[in-house]
C-alpha cells in the first residue's frame, strides 16, 4: 500500500486483522546529480553550475553588447571607463600610449628607450557582467618587434586566451592582424573583471606593441530542439526490489521532459520502461543494473525544460526484517 493515509473497507466487525508497518532504510535510494552523469552523454544539453540540466544554446548567436567602446576612442586622454595600470618597467609606471581614432585603437606600446625585463607588463581591465554571455569576441594585432611580447585575456583570475609571442611580428614596419578571436565564457556568471594583459617575454630594448579593437559579447539566440542526459549505472542486490522513480523539473509551455530506464549498456530503453511518468513504481523491473535517461525538448526556442534532480528508490532485502513489525488489532 503506497498511501500514507489508506482507507480500508469491507472489514468485519467481529474479525481480527493483522497489519505490518515497514519503513525503508534511508540509504535505500539513489539520486543522480551532475557528478553522476556518464561522460559524453550530455547530448545537446548543458549542465549549469548548480547541477541543473537545460537544453544547449543553439539557433545562432545574438550580439549582447560591446565592451563599453569597441574602438577605445577618446579625446586624447584615458578612456574613463577603463582602469589602467599603465606599463610597468622595472617597477616604474610609464605612460600607456593610445592610438587616435582609426582602424586600430587600444594600444599597449613598449619603446626602445627602456630596457625591459620578463616581469614588465601592461594591464587594462574593466568589470563586466557575464551573466547570460556565451562568447567574447575581439580583434587584435601586433606590430614592431612583437615577438618579444605575449598577450593574454583574463576573465576574473582565469586566463581565457593567450598568443604565443613567437608567432608575432618581427619587423618594425609589419602589422600582424587577427580578427574575430573568440573565447568561451559560458561558465562565468556575475560581474568579473575583463583584463587585457601584455607581458614582456624576454629582456632587452625593442619597439613593439599590441593593438586591441572591437571587443563584444554574444549569447545564443535559442535552444537546441532536443537533448538527452544519462545517469551512471545504478545497481541493487539480487534480492532487492526497485521502488519509485521520480523527477524534479521545471516544465514551461512549449517544453517537455520524459524519462526512460535503460539497461546497463546500449541506447534503447528496457521494453515497457520508455516515457515513464514521474512517481512511477517500477517494482517489477527485473534488471539489477540500470541507467536513467532524461529526454529534454522544446518547440519554442526561447525556453527550455530544466531537470533539477532525479531519484529511484529500492527495497533493501537484507534489512527488511530490521525495519518490519507485526501488530494485531481488532476492528471496532
Amino acid at each position: 500500500i503506497m498511501n500514507t493515509s489508506p482507507k480500508f473497507t469491507g472489514l468485519s466487525e467481529t474479525g481480527q486483522y493483522w497489519y505490518r508497518a515497514k519503513a525503508r532504510p534511508l540509504e535505500s535510494w539513489f539520486q543522480t546529480d551532475q557528478p553522476s552523469f556518464e561522460k559524453d552523454v550530455l547530448t545537446d544539453t548543458r549542465a549549469t553550475s548548480d547541477g541543473d540540466v537545460t537544453l544547449a544554446g543553439g539557433g545562432g548567436d545574438s550580439e549582447l553588447d560591446v565592451i563599453i567602446n569597441p574602438s577605445f576612442e577618446s579625446d586624447g586622454g584615458w578612456y574613463a571607463d577603463w582602469t589602467t595600470l599603465d606599463i610597468l618597467v622595472g617597477g616604474v609606471h610609464k605612460d600607456l600610449l593610445w592610438a587616435s581614432e582609426g582602424d586600430w585603437a587600444g594600444c599597449m606600446i613598449f619603446f626602445a628607450d627602456a630596457y625591459y625585463h620578463t616581469e614588465d607588463m601592461a594591464v587594462l581591465f574593466q568589470p563586466v557582467d557575464w551573466t547570460g554571455v556565451d562568447t567574447l569576441v575581439f580583434d587584435y594585432a601586433s606590430f614592431g618587434f612583437a615577438n618579444h611580447l605575449i598577450a593574454g585575456v583574463f576573465v576574473g583570475d582565469t586566463l581565457g586566451w593567450v598568443t604565443d609571442g613567437t608567432n608575432a611580428s618581427t619587423s618594425p614596419n609589419f602589422i600582424d592582424a587577427h580578427y574575430d578571436e573568440t573565447i568561451d565564457v559560458s561558465a562565468f556568471k556575475g560581474v568579473q573583471d575583463l583584463a587585457l594583459v601584455v607581458q614582456v617575454a624576454d629582456t632587452g630594448r625593442f619597439d613593439a606593441g599590441i593593438l586591441w579593437d572591437n571587443l563584444r559579447t554574444y549569447a545564443s539566440s535559442g535552444y537546441a530542439p532536443s537533448g538527452q542526459v544519462i545517469s551512471t549505472r545504478i545497481s541493487i542486490g539480487e534480492d532487492d526490489t526497485w521502488g519509485v522513480v521520480s523527477l524534479s523539473s521545471t516544465i514551461l509551455d512549449g517544453t517537455e521532459l520524459t524519462l526512460d530506464i535503460l539497461p546497463a549498456d546500449g541506447p534503447d530503453p528496457i521494453p515497457g520502461y520508455a516515457d515513464i511518468p514521474s512517481g512511477t513504481n517500477v517494482g517489477d523491473l527485473a534488471e539489477r543494473t540500470i541507467r536513467l535517461r532524461a529526454n529534454l525538448s522544446t518547440s519554442d526556442q526561447a525556453v527550455t525544460p530544466v531537470l533539477h534532480d532525479w531519484s529511484i528508490t529500492y527495497t533493501d532485502a537484507a534489512r527488511e526484517s530490521e525495519w518490519s513489525n507485526v501488530v494485531s488489532s481488532k476492528a471496532n
